[in-house]
Parts: C-alpha cells; sequence; structure tokens
C-alpha cells in the first residue's frame, strides 16, 4: 500500500529517510533521480537492503548505492519518491544502516564532489594524458595506475569508471592529484544526437528534389525573341503578354481594358463551321 509519494523539490530525501525512521517503518522507498532509480528496503526503520534498476546490489554494495543515490538527491533536489508500506521485508546480505549512518555517508560524499568539481567539472570530460609532466617526482599507487593505463583519450570518466567497476567519486579522487599536476588533460565531450537510445554524430539531411531553385535558364525556340515577341498574320510583329503576368485594370480615364479585345472579323470567321 502507498503510504506517502512527492518529490524532493518539496520534501527532500534525508526528512524522508528521517521520518520512516522516526516511525519505525517496514517497507520499501522507491527513488527516482535523474541517473539512479533505487528502491530502498526499511525494516523497523533500519535499511536493509537495495535494488536498483539495472539489478540488485546483494554483494554489500547496497550500502554505497544508498548513499551515493541519496548524495545525488541531496545535491540537486530533483526526484521523485514513494512509500509502500509491508507486513514483512526480505533483508539482502549485509550489515543493515541506521538512517543517520546512510544520511552521513550521502552528505560526505557531497561534501567531496563539491571540491572534486573545482577542478573536474564533470564525469563526463575526457581525460587524456600530457605529452609533458612537471620534473619533481609522482608517487603512483597501485590503484591510481591502474586508472592511468585506462586513460586513452577518447572514452569520459563515468565510462571508465565502469569498465573498470569502481566508483565515480573514489575514480575522480585519484584523478585529481593528476589534473592538479598537469599529468592529465580534461577535454569537453564530443556532440552526439541521441537516436533510439545511441548516439551517434549528426548528419546534414539531404535535401529533396525540387526543394531548391534551379540556375538553369529556359532559352526561347529558334526564331521567337527572347522577350516574348512574335509574328502576326501580316507579318508584323506582335508583343505577346509575358507569362504568369497579371492584366492591368481598366484605365481610369477611358474605360478601356490594357489589352485591346479580338477583331470582330476574327470573331466571326472563327464562328463559321469550315
Amino acid at each position: 500500500m502507498v503510504a506517502l509519494a512527492g518529490t524532493f523539490d518539496i520534501l527532500q530525501v534525508d526528512e524522508v529517510l528521517t521520518l520512516l525512521a522516526d516511525h519505525r517503518c517496514t517497507g520499501r522507498l522507491r527513488v527516482r533521480t535523474g541517473a539512479h532509480h533505487l528502491l530502498i528496503t526499511l525494516d523497523g526503520g533500519l535499511v536493509v537492503g537495495a535494488t536498483s534498476s539495472n539489478g540488485a546490489a546483494s554483494d554489500g554494495t547496497w550500502q554505497r548505492l544508498v548513499e551515493e543515490v541519496c548524495c545525488e538527491a541531496l545535491r540537486t533536489r530533483r526526484g521523485t519518491f514513494e512509500v509502500s508500506v509491508e507486513r514483512e521485508v526480505r533483508a539482502a546480505a549485509g550489515t543493515p544502516l541506521a538512517v543517520s549512518e546512510v544520511l552521513a555517508g550521502a552528505r560526505r560524499r557531497a561534501e567531496a564532489w563539491e571540491r572534486i568539481e573545482r577542478v573536474i567539472p564533470s564525469v563526463e570530460v575526457v581525460p587524456r594524458l600530457a605529452e609533458r609532466v612537471r620534473p619533481d617526482p609522482l608517487i603512483v599507487e597501485p590503484d591510481r595506475w591502474k586508472l592511468i593505463v585506462a586513460i586513452d583519450g577518447r572514452h569520459p570518466i563515468a565510462s571508465i569508471a565502469r569498465r573498470l567497476r569502481m566508483d565515480p567519486l573514489r575514480f575522480c579522487e585519484l584523478l585529481l592529484p593528476l589534473v592538479e599536476r598537469g599529468a592529465v588533460l580534461l577535454d569537453e565531450p564530443p556532440k552526439h544526437v541521441q537516436t533510439n537510445g545511441a548516439a551517434r554524430t549528426p548528419r546534414p539531411k539531404p535535401s529533396r528534389s525540387g526543394s531548391q531553385r534551379s540556375n538553369v535558364r529556359l532559352l526561347p525556340p529558334a526564331g521567337l525573341p527572347a522577350d516574348g515577341a512574335g509574328p502576326d498574320a501580316g507579318g508584323e510583329r506582335r508583343r505577346e503578354p509575358a507569362p504568369d503576368t497579371a492584366l492591368e485594370p481598366p484605365s481610369a480615364e477611358g474605360g478601356a481594358p490594357a489589352v485591346a479585345p479580338p477583331d470582330e472579323a476574327e470573331l466571326v470567321a472563327a464562328a463559321e463551321p469550315a
């Protein structure tokens, strides 16, 4: 049964979790943010498990996942929540967490991201190794060396961290000293167009036939002047009205039309049978 639902711009995630802990709630809290869709399981007000949209985290990593999602909700203040009250729930493997412990970890992550983003603006930037570094020595730990080897100058931070199965926050904490020393440079990500869930480079649209004006000029037939004049029955040249040209209205003075009507003899000849 859904007992409570809303958005984080009205009720923050820390307020929702504190409310559930104070009432020793048993059930599930569904959290949707920009990057995550998480189902948090509570038993008697304690967090005992979590399931993400891409599968259950039952190997002990669900604790970090709950902190990560709560951190994102605290930082962006965007997302929705939905509380379902249940009689019994199934706890995941690992030690249950108090809500106060979860929120403390989420706030620590938020403070760490604030320090990192002063140097690394986004996990979508593309890191690449610099050709030259400072002459002073640089100590590289095993985890940081694994990061350096994975940098290829083509993939963004989020993609590399995912390939290494590393927490993006931990990845950026290891990368930060290298960027500050100039050993690693950051490039803007290439712009792509999303099509059916896949990214592709924009391509120019082909023009339809007839959509562009033709630069070809049609010439008049042989013997016909380019100004549209042709010979009449007497051998004299008579000017024909240009195509698609509107006729002038009757003159205000004489009332005669701008183009004279055909001769009466021509009308009688046309009416007589051949």
